[in-house]
């Protein structure tokens, strides 16, 4: 039997700043499906953000993308997979990755749902969300 460990994302950068990045729990070799939804969104974040600040340069390797989430090659090849089958990230002819219009739009969609969400919490239950408590 395998161990479990926690693969920590250094960061991950959006519009607002530099702020930490989903955690993904391996246990026995295998990627929760909660964890795996919150890397795909950390990828699209890191690529719309790319998209935002360098227009000109909008593109991330997969070797970028391993640094900037902590993240092994091999624990980002479903996610890529599902990102590109779902018309949110292509592939360019250079192996790079960028984000679609499809993708903006559901970071932007994303980020206001998530807003909802922490608006509805409870204030006690919305500050320790914000500290980590």
């Amino acid at each position: 039997m395998q161990d479990s460990f926690i693969i920590t994302n250094a960061r991950v950068v959006t519009p607002e700043g530099v702020r930490e990045g989903a955690s993904v729990r391996i246990e026995n070799g295998r990627i929760g499906k909660i964890a795996e939804k919150s890397k795909r969104k950390g990828i699209l974040d890191l690529l719309y953000t790319k998209r935002c600040n360098e227009p000109e340069k909008p593109t991330l390797n997969l070797h970028e993308l391993e640094d900037l989430l902590g993240c092994p090659r091999e624990h980002l090849e479903f996610s890529l997979w599902y990102l590109k089958e779902n018309g949110l990230v292509a592939r360019m002819d250079n192996g790079r990755f960028v984000v679609t219009a499809k993708g903006v739009d559901w970071a932007e969609n994303e980020e206001a749902s998530e807003r909802l969400r922490e608006d509805r919490l409870l204030p006690a239950v919305r500050d320790s969300v914000h500290h980590g408590h």
